[in-house]
């Protein structure tokens, strides 16, 4: 496990000699030393505590790092860590599974604390999302729900296990104007609006509602239509009640297509775990995966690096299991293993991962010519490398003219 994963020699299965010449191993997977600088302790205890399978060699692992044999845990950074990362509810869940000892009580009556304040909100938010769906459903608004507390049902298997601030519905282009519409006569008042999003608060039920009419902005372009998404849901189980969400091969593409987005904006670092949980989570619990269709998918709508990125992240820090052929694939995708490494530098780190818009600053020359070079080498071909510029060159009169 993670002891293993410590050695650069480690590798994932024993190939024969026609495929490591076939399949020329390079430096993945990468060891979490080499992958996160000034690996801590308290890292090992939390990546190993997130891992979706607890069996018994990982909880024997969290067992010993808490009890600091090997060295010292500071429970006080490990906290704020896991509250940074937004991955409070799976390692209070798997610290108490291993009944640790070695916490200190006022740590523990803390973690305790926010892992119950967090299922309460939770509740709460599924009360909420269930009844803006029979409202969208009594507007005739085709509305999916996803992210938030869809994937706390179907990645996580309960509500409680993942830390949601919010509510995404994603529409189709023509009932924005109808949605909007709808939203604001339920009560809720336009916060704040983003290319293809506009965020909602309802003052007196303290919800927050994010609207999509695009899963990414028009400046980090993927043609994922509406219609097919629509077509390919399919049923999950929230809190009893039987709705409809992405298919699980769609909904794999987009968590994988997020954290790509967000590592863009956000200079080039992971925005937190919980991102990384996401994916590695839903590889965990949907063991009738498609992979054959994903990779067609990705291949289809020309982002099989930006899929290879996400899988090659819960895979190296979560050990998420993937097919042997997509091990193959990342290993002989040198980029990738680059970019890995360059977003998970800062992973444990005081860094400030201030985001960055890419419709302002533009004065950041250094900061936007590091955009500019990570998302080249997240696309394969130039076409959507071309459209990328476009779109943020297509923005700078409006920039200009607020």
């Amino acid at each position: 496990m993670l002891a293993t994963l410590y050695s650069a020699n480690h590798t994932i299965n024993n190939y024969t000699i026609i495929e490591r010449w076939c399949h020329p191993v390079s430096s993945y997977p990468l060891s979490l030393s080499a992958l996160i600088p000034n690996f801590r302790p308290e890292a090992a205890l939390l990546l190993a505590c997130i891992r979706p399978d607890q069996n018994e060699e990982t909880r024997a692992e969290i067992q010993h790092l808490a009890s600091g044999a090997s060295s010292p845990i500071d429970w006080y950074y490990l906290l704020h860590t896991a509250e940074k990362h937004r991955v409070i509810p799976s390692l209070y869940r798997n610290l108490s599974s291993a009944q640790i000892a070695t916490i200190p009580t006022e740590i523990y009556q803390d973690f305790r604390r926010r892992f119950f304040k967090n299922a309460q909100r939770n509740l709460r938010l599924t009360q909420e999302l269930l009844h803006l769906l029979d409202f969208f459903e009594a507007q005739t608004i085709s509305a999916i729900p996803y992210k938030g507390m869809i994937l706390a049902a179907s990645a996580y298997g309960k509500i409680s296990l993942r830390q949601v601030w919010d509510i995404d519905f994603l529409v189709h282009e023509k009932d924005v104007v109808k949605s909007r519409t709808a939203l604001i006569a339920d009560g809720f008042r336009v916060t704040e609006s983003f290319d293809r999003e506009q965020s909602f608060f309802h003052d007196e039920r303290e919800v927050e509602v994010d609207l999509h009419w695009g899963v990414t902005p028009f400046y980090f372009p993927v043609n994922l239509s509406f219609d097919r998404l629509w077509n390919n849901r399919q049923k999950i189980s929230l809190n009893a009640t039987s709705i409809k969400s992405f298919s699980n091969e769609d909904l794999l593409l987009i968590l994988c297509i997020q954290i790509a987005k967000d590592c863009w904006e956000r200079r080039q670092h992971i925005e937190n775990l919980a991102k990384v949980c996401d994916i590695a989570s839903l590889i965990y619990t949907a063991k009738d995966l498609n992979w054959d269709k994903v990779l067609s998918q990705a291949n289809e709508l020309n982002i099989h690096r930006i899929v290879l990125f996400g899988l090659c992240l819960a895979h190296s820090l979560l050990e998420a299991d993937l097919p042997e052929q997509i091990i193959f694939q990342i290993q002989d995708t040198p980029t990738l293993t680059a970019l890995s490494k360059q977003v998970c530098r800062h992973l444990f780190g005081e860094y400030d991962e201030d985001f960055s818009d890419p419709r302002t600053r533009y004065s950041d020359i250094r900061a936007r010519t590091r955009q500019l070079i990570f998302y080249f080498r997240l696309r394969e071909r130039r076409a959507e490398r071309f459209q990328h510029v476009y779109q943020i060159i297509k923005t700078i009169p409006e920039i200009l003219s607020s």
